[in-house]
């Protein structure tokens, strides 16, 4: 790895659901760092706890049933989980009870909706049930760029504003000289990833038009951008500030601002065509976004609605959602389920490329090695809502230590060996209601012994960088 700076540290994360037949214990101790700029890789099997520490991360839990009772989330100096604690009590009476205080709850939720979307985004498994239905891709993809990157469209805007001659003449003859700022930024930008003179028409369009109305009424959109860069900074200092006191104030200053934001408002203008030049420039790009993800016909694209789309076309639309505001965390869980295998290779071709481009961090969950293969830098193997072993993609194949994760390499199907017969794991993931004692995976292993059924194993440190949870092996102990 070129940069060894940890961009989310995620420690002793613990999930529970509170049902019926009792409490299902989804998450237990999951704990795990994720660098800058490196894919890191969760694979395990259907139901081992994968997209759950992913909407625990985002904190898109339903509550209720769900709730994230203990552990930290870091991102920066920010502990995303600090007053999780607040949210709600739990009171054992016959049966568990979770008594709410919905005033902290609320307040947590909109100072995480100024997260999401903007710092951490996700790719969610199935895109069909992840987009509205009535609403078209322009009105879904404008919604987050206006919530979340309301300070570059209006710079964008200001500076084409300012250059509408040189902006007249790039149109007529192409010619755009040596334009400086935003607007010369932007404009080396189209001209490197348009898809040939309609796409760059769209966007000279769309910029002259956006320019002359921000123009007309500059003082307000002026003041407009004055306020949303000092929101930005707000946002980054809550970030970077060590002193949690400070931190609260900032969240409570963001919370205020959140409730103002009317986001069917929002919607309601985009559908009437507004003249605003903030909403111009938000459709210009959805279209290059569109554009970067390799959608052909994007300006069609746009006004179509979800069920218009095909698994893959819809796939990219998410892609392009999530990649909107440069994230610097990126969960994608499970993005090439349910496609063909052309798809799949296209859209691991895609986050790769997007990746290197925007410098993000991303977390993979799959149940496929052989994406985790070709796609990641570094692995984490869960069972049973328990990270079991992690280590560097090649040393993980090459060396794996835990026994579940030699039954997973035994069981994947070899080209060069095809009439070898397949090993598997023996038994089922186990009813996490009641999950067995010690170690969680000690009824299928065959390597089990007393120790395993009485007592979890600790995180153990076998070589620089690879760590396994077994009794198997020793060394030294990761420290808490």
């Amino acid at each position: 790895m070129s940069s060894m700076e940890e961009v989310l540290v995620v420690k002793n994360l613990k999930t529970q659901f509170f049902i019926y037949e009792g409490v299902v214990k989804a998450l237990e101790d999951v704990s795990f760092t994720l660098r800058k700029g490196e894919v890191l890789g969760l694979v395990g099997e259907t139901g081992c706890g994968k997209s759950v520490t992913a909407y625990s991360i985002s904190r898109l839990i339903p509550d209720p049933p769900g709730r994230i009772v203990g552990g930290e989330v870091k991102m920066g100096n920010l502990d995303l989980l600090r007053n999780i604690n607040e949210e709600a009590k739990l009171v054992q009476k016959k049966r568990i009870k979770i008594k709410h205080n919905y005033k902290v709850i609320r307040n947590n939720e909109f100072f995480f909706n100024t997260i999401r979307g903007k710092y951490i985004s996700m790719i969610f498994q199935e895109p069909m049930a992840a987009l509205n239905p009535v609403y078209t891709v322009e009105d879904q993809i404008a919604e987050t760029l206006l919530l979340h990157n309301r300070t570059r469209l209006l710079k964008i805007m200001k500076s084409a504003s300012e250059h509408i001659p040189e902006l007249e003449r790039w149109r007529e003859s192409g010619d755009i000289g040596e334009l400086q700022g935003e607007i010369g930024e932007e404009i080396r930008k189209i001209k490197s990833t348009a898809r040939g003179n309609e796409s760059v028409r769209i966007h000279q369009d769309l910029l002259i038009e956006g320019g002359t109305r921000f123009s007309r009424k500059k003082e307000k959109y002026e003041e407009m951008l004055k306020k949303s860069i000092e929101h930005d900074q707000l946002e980054d200092k809550l970030l970077t500030d060590p002193d949690r006191n400070s931190q609260q104030q900032i969240i409570k200053k963001l919370a205020k601002e959140s409730k103002k934001i009317n986001l069917i408002k929002m919607s309601k203008k985009m559908k009437r065509n507004t003249k605003d030049p903030l909403l111009i420039e938000a459709r210009r790009e959805c279209f290059g976004l569109l554009e970067s993800v390799g959608i052909p016909n994007p300006h069609g694209v746009l006004k179509n609605y979800p069920h218009e789309l095909s698994g893959g076309m819809l796939q990219r639309v998410t892609i392009s959602i999530a990649l909107a505001n440069n994230p610097k965390i990126l969960i994608a869980d499970e993005p090439t389920t349910a496609l063909d295998v052309t798809v799949q290779a296209q859209i691991l071709r895609l986050l790769r490329e997007l990746q290197d481009a925007i410098g993000t961090s991303i977390i993979l969950i799959t149940h496929d090695l052989g994406v985790i293969a070709e796609t990641c830098n570094r692995v984490a193997v869960m069972y049973a809502g328990n990270i079991v072993e992690t280590a560097e993609v090649k040393e993980l194949f090459r060396n794996p230590k835990h026994p579940y994760t030699i039954g997973l390499l035994q069981s994947i199907p070899r080209v060069d060996d095809p009439n070898k017969a397949l090993k598997t794991i023996p038994g089922n993931v186990p009813n996490l209601i009641h999950p067995p004692e010690g170690c969680r995976f000690n009824p299928r292993c065959q390597f089990a012994f007393d120790r395993c059924k009485t007592e979890k194993p600790m995180t153990v440190e076998v070589s620089e960088g690879h760590t396994v949870a077994c009794h198997l092996f020793s060394g030294k102990v990761i420290p808490e």
